[in-house]
C-alpha cells in the first residue's frame, strides 16, 4: 500500500485531486480545458511516486502527448512519452490526468479517457473508456476525473450563464445541470459504466456540477461553481450497497455570486481545500474545511507525512466545518489566486499565475491549529515576462512540480522543487519538451498536386517555394506567434526582402532566391515595450516604419533596410540581433501604420496608450526625411468608430487619379472605421476634411480594404461577420468608388469557404486575401461585380474551414518575380507562387 496522495493539479478552467488509503494507492487527478492557442505543456502536473506527469493536450501540429518523468544520476530526465493509441494531431490527448496506484488515466478530447498500467517501470495502454459508453449527450466528457480503488469518476460539465451568459439569447432556457458518470472495473480490468451521479438540489439548472472531483475511499466530492448565480458548492456522495449515494452539501459561510466555490478540490483525510477563484470580487481565496462530528471531533486520519489515515466515513452524523480562509498578501485581482491547488499534511499550495509577472505559488504551512503564509515561490527568477508560473502545482512528500504554460514564450514549462534536509525547497532546473511546430521546407519549389497537396497543406493552382516556422525567425531560435507581413524590394542590389511582423519583433528575410530564404536580421520590440498580437510595417525611401498595438510605450521603430546589405545570418543560419535607427514617440501603442509612397507621408491609426492618438483615427506623420519623422496633424471621422471618435482600425491612403476628376492629384484617405467606411481629404494636413461615408448591411466590423488600381472600386473585409445568420461563406463587400462624395455597395461576394477574412491586397485583376483558417485566396477581379476563385494555398492545415481567428494573417504580392509571402499566426512565414496554369 502506496503513501497517501494529498494534492491536486490545477486547470486552466477545471482542476481536481484525490486521494485513497485502503482503496488504493496514491490517486491524484487534474484537468484543463483543451485550448489549441498554446502547447499547453505545464498546464497539468501531477506527482507520482518517484515520477512527475505533465500533459501537453493542446499541440498545434502534434498529437497530444504526457511525458513522464524521472530521476537518473540527481536529475529529473524524460524517461516516457505517452500518447493516445491512434495519436492524431488536435486529439487533445492529456486534457485532464488521474493516477491511482500502477493506473493512470488520460482524458482526450472530451470524448474518452485513456486508462494505462504499469508494469515495473514501463506504462502500457491498457484499455479506453469512451463518452460513448453512457446514455445521452455528454458534453465535456472528461474535464473533470477522479479515481479511487475500482472506480473511475469522469465528470461531464455543462457551462452555464455564468461563463460568458446563456446560450441562445436571454429569453432561453437555462442549460441542463451537469453530471458525473462513474465507472468500475470489472474482473477483466476493463472499466464499464456503472451509473451516473447527478445533484439532487432544486437549483441545479446550469449549475456546472462535475467542475471538479475529488474522491477518498467511498467517498466523492463534487463542485459545482454555477449553482446559485455562480456562487458555488460542494456536494458529498458516498458508496452505500455499490450505490453513490448523496450525503450533504457546504459552501463557504457567506458565499456570494460569482466566486466560483468549487472550482478545484485537495482533499486528503478529513481536510478538503477548495477554491473559490472569484471571491472578493475575483482576488481569490481558497477554504480550508475539515470533517468533524456534530461534537466537535475530527472525522479521523491525522498521523505523520507518511501515515494512512483511515478513510473518512460515508455517512453519519459529520459536518464539514470551515477553518480557514487563504488569501494572498497583498494580492490583485489579475494574479488569478486559486487558479492551483495543492495540500499535504503539512502545507497547501495555491498557484497564482498572474502575480509579479511570470508568476506565484504561495505556500501556507498549516495543521489543525491555523495557516500561516511561509513566503512566495517565485518560479523561475530568471524568466521575464508572464510565464503563467502557477497554472498547475502538484506536491508529494518532498517533491512538488510547478507547470508555466506560458514559459518559452508559450511553449510551456515545469519547475521542479525538492525539500531538503533542512524543510528547504530548492528549485530543480527547468523542464521543457521540443517546440510545436511544423519543420522548415526549403530547398526547392514544391508544386501542388493533382491531389490538392504540398506536403500537409491543401492547395490548389499554387506552389510552395519555402516554408520556415517561427522557431527559425527568432536570433534565439525561440517560438514565437506571427502577425502582419510586408516586403521591399533593394533597387540597388534588386534582392526581394520579406518582414515579417511577430508578438516581440520584425525579422527580415532575403527571399531572392525562394526556395532558399536566408533570414539575416531580428529587429526586437521598442525597449520598455510589451509582446503583442499587432505589428504592422511599411516602406519608404528604403526605410520600415513599424507600430505595434496594446504594446505599452511602443511608439514607431523607423529602421534603415540598406543595413540589410552588409548583414549575414548568424553561422547557426538564424538572424542577427538588430536595433532601429530611431523610435517616433509622440504615438505610444498603434494599430496600424499606413504611408502614402507618393507623398512621403505616414499615418498612424488605431493609435492608444499615450502621445497623440487622434481620437484613434490618422495621426499624420511626415516622414519625407525618414529618420527624422515630425507630426503633421490629426484626423479623426466622428460618430465613426465604435467609440464614436473616428476610430480606424486600418486604411489606405493614396494620391488620387480614379473617376471622380473633383479630387484628382488630392491625397484621399480611405478608413476602414469598425462601424463604417469613411473617406477624407487630407491634402491639408492643417485643414483635413472628411468627404463621405459607406455603409453596408449585418455591419459587424469594417476591418481593413484596398482599391482596384484605377481607384474605382473598394474591395473590403469585414472580420467579424462570417457567423451571422445568413453568411455562411466568407464575405467580401465590394464598393463602387466613381463618385467620392456618394459611394455605393455594388456587391456582397460570397467566397468558396466559411472562414473569417482578415487582410486583402489588390494586384492588377487578382485580389489576394488571407483568410485566417483557409489561408491565402487568390481571386480574379477583373469583373469587380462578379469575383471567382482561381487559386489558394491553406497556411493551417490542422484546422477546420470556418469562423475562428487561426492561421493567415496578412499575405505581400508585389514583387516583381511573382513570390507572394503569406505571415500565418501560429505556422510560420510561406513563400508560394500561384502556378502557371
Amino acid at each position: 500500500m502506496g503513501v497517501v496522495r494529498r494534492s491536486l493539479i490545477l486547470a486552466t478552467v477545471f482542476a481536481v485531486a484525490f486521494l485513497a488509503n485502503q482503496w488504493g494507492p496514491s490517486p491524484t487527478v487534474s484537468a484543463r480545458s483543451a485550448e489549441t492557442m498554446m502547447a499547453g505543456f505545464g498546464g497539468i502536473v501531477l506527482v507520482g511516486d518517484g515520477e512527475i506527469f505533465a500533459a501537453e493536450a493542446a499541440n498545434q501540429f502534434r498529437p497530444g502527448m504526457v511525458y513522464v518523468f524521472r530521476k537518473n544520476g540527481g536529475a529529473w530526465q524524460e524517461a516516457a512519452v505517452l500518447t493516445a493509441p491512434e495519436a492524431a494531431v488536435l486529439d487533445q490527448f492529456g486534457a485532464s490526468l488521474a493516477l491511482s496506484g500502477d493506473r493512470l488515466f488520460v482524458g482526450a478530447g472530451n470524448a474518452t479517457v485513456h486508462v494505462f498500467t504499469k508494469q515495473g517501470m514501463t506504462w502500457s495502454h491498457s484499455g479506453t473508456v469512451p463518452s460513448s459508453a453512457v446514455p445521452g449527450e455528454t458534453p465535456n466528457f472528461g474535464n473533470a476525473i477522479a479515481a479511487t480503488g475500482d472506480w473511475l469518476l469522469v465528470g461531464k460539465q455543462v457551462v452555464g450563464a455564468g461563463r460568458g451568459g446563456r446560450r441562445g439569447g436571454a429569453d432561453a432556457p437555462p442549460p441542463p445541470p451537469g453530471a458525473v458518470f462513474a465507472f468500475q472495473r470489472g474482473a477483466n480490468g476493463q472499466y464499464a459504466y456503472h451509473s451516473t451521479i447527478v445533484s439532487d438540489d432544486t437549483n441545479n439548472a446550469g449549475d456546472e456540477f462535475g467542475a471538479s472531483i475529488a474522491a477518498e475511499g467511498p467517498m466523492v466530492l463534487i463542485g459545482a461553481t454555477g449553482r446559485s448565480s455562480r456562487a458555488g458548492i460542494v456536494h458529498e456522495y458516498a458508496l452505500d450497497n455499490n450505490v453513490w449515494t448523496s450525503q450533504r452539501s457546504f459552501a463557504a459561510v457567506g458565499v456570494q455570486g460569482n466566486e466560483a466555490f468549487g472550482s478545484r478540490l485537495a482533499l486528503s483525510g478529513d481536510q478538503v481545500v477548495v477554491a473559490a477563484p472569484g471571491d472578493a470580487g475575483g482576488y481569490g481565496a481558497a477554504y480550508v474545511f475539515r470533517r468533524v462530528t456534530q461534537g466537535g471531533r475530527r472525522g479521523g486520519g491525522g498521523g505523520g507525512q507518511n501515515a494512512q489515515p483511515a478513510a473518512p466515513p460515508a455517512s453519519g452524523n459529520f459536518t464539514w466545518q470551515e477553518v480557514a480562509r487563504l488569501t494572498a498578501p497583498s494580492g490583485l485581482r489579475q494574479d488569478r489566486f486559486g487558479t492551483s491547488l495543492a495540500a499535504d499534511d503539512k502545507a497547501v499550495w495555491v498557484g497564482a499565475p498572474g502575480a509579479g509577472g511570470p508568476g506565484r505559488v504561495f505556500v501556507f504551512n498549516g495543521n489543525a491549529t491555523g495557516f500561516q503564509i511561509d513566503g512566495l515561490q517565485l518560479v523561475g527568477p530568471d524568466m521575464e515576462g508572464n510565464a503563467a508560473a502557477g497554472q498547475s502545482v502538484d506536491v508529494r512528500g518532498n517533491v512538488a512540480a510547478v507547470g508555466a504554460v506560458n514559459a518559452r514564450n508559450r511553449g510551456g514549462a515545469v519547475f521542479i522543487y525538492e525539500r531538503d534536509t533542512n524543510g528547504m525547497w530548492r528549485e530543480q532546473p527547468m523542464l521543457t519538451t521540443p517546440l510545436d511546430e511544423i519543420a522548415a521546407i526549403t530547398g526547392e519549389e514544391k508544386r501542388c498536386s493533382g491531389d490538392g497537396k504540398v506536403d500537409v497543406f491543401d492547395c490548389g493552382a499554387t506552389d510552395l517555394l519555402a516554408f520556415l516556422p517561427p522557431s527559425r525567425l527568432t536570433h534565439d531560435g525561440h517560438y514565437i506567434e506571427m502577425n502582419d507581413s510586408w516586403g521591399w524590394t533593394d533597387a540597388q542590389t534588386k534582392k526581394e526582402w520579406a518582414i515579417v511582423g511577430r508578438r516581440d519583433g520584425t525579422t527580415f528575410v532575403d527571399i531572392t532566391t525562394p526556395s532558399q530564404p536566408r533570414v539575416v536580421a531580428d529587429l526586437p520590440l521598442t525597449a520598455g515595450a510589451r509582446p503583442a498580437s499587432w505589428r504592422d510595417m511599411k516602406i519608404y525611401k528604403d526605410h520600415a516604419f513599424i507600430v505595434s498595438d496594446s504594446a505599452g510605450q511602443h511608439g514607431m521603430q523607423v529602421f534603415d533596410l540598406t543595413r540589410l546589405r552588409s548583414m549575414e545570418p548568424q553561422s547557426n543560419g538564424l538572424p542577427v540581433k538588430v536595433a532601429e535607427d530611431h523610435v517616433y514617440t509622440e504615438i505610444a501603442s498603434a494599430h496600424n501604420i499606413v504611408i502614402n509612397e507618393e507623398s512621403g507621408f505616414a499615418y498612424s491609426v488605431g493609435s492608444s496608450g499615450g502621445g497623440t492618438t487622434c481620437g484613434g483615427g490618422l495621426h499624420m506623420i511626415d516622414i519625407r526625411e525618414p529618420k527624422k519623422p515630425v507630426f503633421a496633424g490629426c484626423f479623426s471621422d466622428a460618430g465613426t468608430g465604435r467609440a464614436g471618435t473616428g476610430y480606424s482600425h486600418d486604411a489606405q491612403c493614396v494620391t488620387y487619379k480614379g473617376p471622380d476628376t473633383r479630387y484628382t492629384g488630392h491625397e484621399i484617405c480611405i478608413g476602414s472605421n469598425e462601424t463604417t467606411v469613411s473617406i477624407a481629404d487630407v491634402t491639408d494636413k492643417k485643414a483635413p476634411k472628411a468627404v463621405s461615408r459607406v455603409t453596408y448591411p449585418n455591419v459587424a466590423y469594417a476591418h481593413q480594404g484596398w482599391l482596384t488600381e484605377d481607384h474605382k472600386y473598394f474591395f473590403l473585409n469585414d472580420e467579424g461577420d462570417e457567423p451571422r445568420p445568413g453568411i455562411d461563406k466568407t464575405r467580401t463587400l465590394i464598393f463602387d468608388f466613381t463618385d467620392l462624395e456618394n459611394p455605393t455597395l455594388l456587391k456582397e461576394h460570397m467566397g468558396v469557404e466559411w472562414t473569417h477574412d482578415h487582410n486583402l491586397y489588390i494586384k492588377g485583376n487578382l485580389m489576394y486575401q488571407a483568410n485566417y483558417r483557409s489561408g491565402l485566396r487568390i481571386l480574379n477581379v477583373s469583373d469587380p461585380s462578379n469575383p471567382r476563385e482561381v487559386a489558394f494555398f491553406d497556411t493551417a492545415p490542422y484546422t477546420t474551414n470556418t469562423p475562428g481567428f487561426n492561421g493567415a494573417w496578412s499575405v505581400f504580392p508585389y514583387f516583381r518575380s511573382g513570390s507572394i509571402v503569406v505571415s500565418s499566426i501560429e505556422q510560420g512565414l510561406f513563400i508560394v507562387r500561384a502556378s502557371d496554369r
